[in-house]
């Protein structure tokens, strides 16, 4: 999972419902920690569609 900087408003959600707690706001933006296990969670949760899968 990836989260693309010029889409996240550092909303939070993605930190608040990450099961793994791997997800934190850093410098205003969301960046997904090495521990993730793509539950896709923070994809779901997400309003603005920042989180995407990487191909």
């Amino acid at each position: 999972m990836i989260i693309d900087p010029e889409r996240c408003t550092a909303c939070g959600l993605c930190v608040k419902d990450c099961p793994i707690e791997c997800v934190q706001l850093l410098d205003g933006k969301a960046i997904i920690g090495p521990d993730c296990v793509e539950c896709r969670t923070c994809l779901r949760v997400c309003p603005v569609q920042a989180v995407q899968e990487m191909t």
